[in-house]
C-alpha cells in the first residue's frame, strides 16, 4: 500500500518535471527563433 502510494507520488513528480522541461524547451525554441531573426538583421545591415 505504501509502495503504491509512493509510486503514484513519484509519477506525479515526474509529470511535473516533464511539463517543466517542455515549457523550457518551448522558451529555448522561441529564443532561437529570435536570435536567428536578429542575426539575419545584422547580416542585412552588414551587406
Amino acid at each position: 500500500q505504501a509502495n503504491e502510494q509512493r509510486l503514484q507520488i513519484t509519477k506525479i513528480e515526474i509529470n511535473k518535471l516533464n511539463n517543466q522541461v517542455k515549457q523550457q524547451n518551448h522558451l529555448i525554441n522561441n529564443n532561437e527563433v529570435k536570435i536567428d531573426l536578429h542575426t539575419k538583421e545584422l547580416q542585412d545591415l552588414e551587406n
